[in-house]
């Protein structure tokens, strides 16, 4: 496995999404309300500007990072304290006009702002790793964000970007993940191929980083591309190091990659995710194998596609964010970023007399029996889930 600085940078912050260039914000601490209101309008021009603004002012930071002599010079200073200042305002502005997608964004809006901030703050007292570490933080956010919807658009500002010294410089496992955080993703695609091929990265270290995660996420998620898996997939098999159980795996997902028509799939989004889910549960960690995992991230893009069309909340709803949970909880690929409980309190609020909305109750309480509030398994820094309210909801 790797060991260089990039690739255990990597490591620590994940391998990962605001689509569309959407980079949303909203302070860690901010309330809960997104949970109890319907979806946001269309974002603003004020607003795409905003995610203009931050994607700039963010990049700029990052660029600067990567060089610890230069981020950390008393000359360079006022420089790199003026970029850092800009991501905030950007961020501050896109927590004020909203973000313009489904709720089920507002868990990862929630922590731009927060980390933007603590990313100064750091800077400001001269802690300059805990700074780079925290614009780690938002980039993986950027890239989480940017894998849930389809995109075919050029984004002629995430390129040139990535055509810096700087960053071209970076190992291919740290790489990747800055471009799909610059929407770049036939680069990130090609990228990831190239780490499937690494002969210093072992199967398992694949596993380890969730590189197969990741790419399909893009492939299927934002390409709507079936055949480009299949084939790297294949590739992939030729490697002498593949354990049994994952080359079963992988022979699953070809199968599955061959059998699936995304056209069908997206012209009734919800019912091919109840199909494909079958009767999945949702589980606290991805089981080391994982034959559904062609079939759970294709359900995981369709839900979210799903999502983007509601203008109220109800049964139906209630059930997609529930079966959304349910992926979520087997394809995500962030260290930081854990979503299954936001969802599942999603669910219940969304149509809290429904089906799902028990069924995701009976999660919640189910996760929280340890005493731990729910939350906190996976991300410390989550908003805990309230369970006795979400139980005066069930109940009436």
């Amino acid at each position: 496995m790797i060991r260089s600085r990039a690739s255990i940078r990597f490591l620590v912050i994940g391998a990962a999404a605001v689509f569309g260039g959407l980079i949303a914000a909203a302070h860690i601490a901010a309330s809960q309300e997104a949970l109890r209101t319907t979806p946001a309008a269309p974002s603003s021009s004020v607003t795409q500007a905003t995610m203009r603004g931050i994607f700039t002012a963010l990049t700029t930071s990052y660029k600067y990072s990567l060089d610890m002599n230069y981020f950390q010079d008393r000359h360079n200073r006022d420089t790199v304290l003026a970029s850092l200042e800009a991501l905030v305002a950007n961020t501050g502005a896109l927590e004020d006009h909203g973000g313009g997608l489904d709720p089920s964004f507002d868990y990862l809006r929630r922590f731009l702002a927060g980390d933007a901030e603590e990313a100064l703050k750091r800077y400001r007292e001269r802690q300059y790793l805990g700074s780079q570490f925290m614009l780690n933080k938002l980039m993986e956010n950027c890239a989480t964000c940017h894998s849930r919807l389809p995109s075919d658009q050029a984004f002629g500002t995430g390129a040139e970007f990535l055509d810096d010294a700087r960053v071209e410089a970076l190992a291919p496992v740290d790489r990747v993940n800055i471009e799909i955080a610059a929407r770049q993703f036939d680069r990130a695609l090609s990228t990831y191929e190239e780490i499937f091929t690494l002969p210093n990265m072992t199967a398992q270290g694949l596993q380890l980083i969730g590189a197969f995660e990741g790419y399909l996420k893009i492939a299927l998620g934002v390409r709507n591309d079936t055949a480009r898996p299949a084939r790297a997939l294949e590739n992939f098999l030729k490697r002498g190091d593949v354990p049994a159980a994952l080359r079963e795996d992988v022979r699953a997902w070809i199968t599955d990659l061959s059998s699936l028509d995304l056209g069908k799939a997206t012209a009734s989004p919800l019912e091919t995710a109840r199909g494909l889910i079958g009767g999945a549960e949702v589980v606290k960690k991805p089981a080391s194998s994982r034959p559904e995992l062609v079939r759970m991230v294709t359900a995981n893009a369709l839900l979210h596609r799903y999502l983007q069309t509601l203008s109220t909340y109800d049964e139906e709803a209630s059930e997609a964010y529930y079966l959304l949970a349910v992926t979520e909880s087997r394809v995500s690929r962030s260290y930081w970023i854990a979503e299954t409980d936001f969802l599942l309190e999603k669910a219940v609020r969304s149509a809290p007399r429904s089906e799902f909305a028990r069924k995701a109750f009976d999660v919640l309480l189910t996760r929280s029996a340890g005493g731990a509030p729910v939350g906190a398994y996976e991300d410390m820094e989550s908003p805990k889930v309230d369970i006795e309210e979400l139980r005066r909801l069930v109940e009436g």
